[in-house]
């Protein structure tokens, strides 16, 4: 299994795992397996209060503002 951020070949653990330092912006990730690929793309955003703590998942066409 190969996982690919923006086209960029990630490096994995041995039990297949990884952690990335989210930064703002626009990506693209893919898990590659022998002849399947699954790709999503998704948005980082800072929000607008401080300090930010965890995450959240915008439905998609919607904007959070």
């Amino acid at each position: 299994m190969e996982w690919w951020l923006n086209g960029k070949k990630l490096v994995v653990n041995s039990d297949n795992s990884l952690f990335w330092q989210l930064t703002p912006g626009k990506w693209s990730l893919e898990v590659r397996s022998a002849e399947m690929i699954e790709q999503v793309n998704f948005e980082v955003q800072l929000p607008n209060t401080f300090p930010y703590n965890g995450f959240f998942i915008l439905k998609e066409g919607r904007n959070k503002n």
